[in-house]
């Protein structure tokens, strides 16, 4: 078992590059990644994790928090040999545009040559929901403490995979003074 957490939080231009091969039965990796671009950084993100024997699992989440003129770009690839069945493969990226000058780039993508496997891939991009915004604002929540919420919650699912607690709570203090409205 192999876990890998990315958490990219500064320079001009980042690459991220992680490439596991799991070539023994029943191997499972997790590749788990927050990125959080500021002013006009890019970092691209770039997994291909090679499924060479049967029965193995693994796991790819990414999610990036996009303020300011940031670029997130992450480009993943799982790849499926033609004796690796059994293989239960998924692969997710998530992007919070958080301006309207940020992009987002995501380019996810399956490689099989078994037939009897699992292996599902996407990927989304987009703002904060205005009915969310309603629903706290209704409820007397500030509209920045409202945002806050919102974006804490997107940022926590992939925090939360890290099972190292000081390193959970450094990061959540990280995004604190780095995303527009986050909150620690």
């Amino acid at each position: 078992r192999v876990e890998s957490h990315s958490v990219l939080l500064g320079g001009r231009i980042v690459r991220n590059d992680v490439s596991p091969r799991l070539e023994g039965a029943k191997a499972d990796s997790l590749l788990n990644g927050i990125y959080v671009p500021t002013a006009e950084q890019h970092m691209d993100n770039n997994m291909r994790v090679e499924h060479r024997v049967g029965s193995c699992t693994s796991r790819q989440y990414y999610r990036g928090l996009l303020p300011d003129q940031t670029t997130g770009v992450f480009t993943g690839r799982i790849v499926v040999s033609d004796d690796a069945s059994e293989t239960d493969a998924i692969q997710n990226c998530q992007n919070l545009l958080l301006s309207d000058d940020a992009r987002a780039v995501t380019r996810p993508q399956l490689e099989i040559y078994d037939a009897d496997v699992q292996c599902t891939h996407g990927a989304t991009t987009g703002q904060l929901v205005p009915e969310q915004l309603f629903y706290l604002r209704a409820r007397g929540v500030d509209e920045e403490t409202a945002r806050g919420l919102l974006v804490h919650a997107f940022a926590a699912e992939g925090i939360e995979r890290i099972s190292v607690e000081p390193v959970r709570e450094w990061i959540h203090g990280q995004l604190a003074g780095r995303v527009p409205y986050a909150v620690a």
